[in-house]
């Protein structure tokens, strides 16, 4: 048995949608494109706050991290006069102490009227240690 749908398709065989020929409503013909929206699309404001907060986020573990492990350094220099001290590294100043966490250092210490002073620093896992700077004075009368 044969079944007329087997039939190979020509142009004035093949009718759409089971239409009879003659019956169609017209030539195909392109539709208009329509956006869904005129403006421009919105932009998405997200993906930035995320990245803010999350910077913000490992800041503070960074910070915390530092002060939980910090240990204290007290700087006590035996100087008539202002001494300034720099420490080379990470090393946060309260005052006359100084957080610093464990590991090498080179300290320097200058004050008016007396020889610069520098030297390396090896801050242990004590928490709280005290360093003691005497330095030599300049030859000549100190005021």
């Amino acid at each position: 048995m044969s079944d007329p749908n087997d039939a190979p398709l020509t142009p004035s065989g093949f009718t759409p949608n089971g239409k009879k020929s003659g019956s169609q409503d017209g030539p195909l013909a392109a539709a208009a494109f329509e956006p869904l929206t005129t403006g421009a699309p919105p932009r998405r404001k997200l993906p930035t706050v995320r990245l803010v907060a999350a910077g913000a986020a490992l800041f503070l573990i960074v910070c915390f991290s530092f002060l939980l492990t910090a240990r204290s350094l007290d700087v006590q220099v035996m100087a008539e006069g202002d001494a300034t001290v720099n420490i080379q590294g990470l090393a946060l100043p309260l005052g006359q102490r100084w957080l610093l966490r464990p590991g090498n250092y080179t300290i320097s210490v200058a004050v008016d009227g007396y020889h610069p002073w520098q030297d390396q620093l090896t801050v242990t896992d004590a928490d709280s240690q005290t360093l003691q700077i005497a330095p030599i004075p300049l030859p000549g009368i100190l005021s």
